[in-house]
């Protein structure tokens, strides 16, 4: 199996995926989004050279998305992923850089091709964090429930518009790793029964309070 794993920060990612990887034998790639967050940052903050700025973060987004594909071609077998390019295209929108038409169609055209090669999409519930914390990488996770929602809201409305993936919306219960483990082997098996009677396998579970 192929599975990415996304949704905003502080929402149990990385855990679920590294238990996923570990259960089914597959190996795991690490979000390593530090660079491009800090070329986006410098990108917003510099006055005096803002083009450079700019042309740096465009350089780190193309750079994580051809490691990401160079790390997803490595492992033909199969992986699970924390992040995929839907994320990236994601972090652009919410940028405020979709004007830029021409970068736009082509991050859309590559969450496209990079969809055909994916078994799943998890999509962990949203979470109201108490305070913005860091996570594993060292990155700040934002607390304030609007930017949240709009994050969360914006990624699920890509995935539905632009792919046709298999996705599979976590409920926020059960909260356990290990039943949200179950949940997903659950959907795998429904995926796999589907290609061995030709079955439609589009998996597709909806979010419950």
């Amino acid at each position: 199996m192929k599975i990415a794993i996304s949704g905003s920060g502080g929402i149990g990612k990385t855990t679920l995926g590294r238990a996923l990887a570990e259960r089914l034998h597959l190996p795991f790639l690490e979000e390593n989004l530090g660079a491009l967050v800090r070329a986006g940052a410098e990108a917003r903050q510099q006055t005096q050279d803002a083009a450079a700025a700019e042309n740096a973060y465009l350089a780190a987004v193309d750079a994580w998305l051809a490691d990401r594909q160079r790390q997803q071609a490595t492992h033909p077998e199969g992986f699970v992923a924390d992040r995929w390019a839907l994320d990236i295209l994601q972090r652009w929108l919410l940028g405020g850089r979709g004007d830029d038409d021409a970068k736009t169609a082509a991050l859309i055209r590559h969450v496209q091709a990079q969809a055909k090669q994916l078994d799943l999409v998890i999509v962990p519930p949203m979470l109201r964090l108490r305070d913005e914390t860091d996570n594993e990488a060292g990155l700040r996770r934002i607390s304030a429930l609007g930017p949240r929602l709009l994050s969360h809201a914006l990624y699920r409305g890509l995935l539905e518009q632009l792919t046709e993936v298999p996705r599979l919306y976590l409920a926020a219960r059960p909260t356990t790793v290990e039943q949200r483990v179950q949940q997903v082997l659950a959907t795998i098996e429904r995926l796999n029964h589907a290609r061995r009677t030709g079955q439609p396998s589009r998996a597709k579970q909806q979010e419950t309070p």
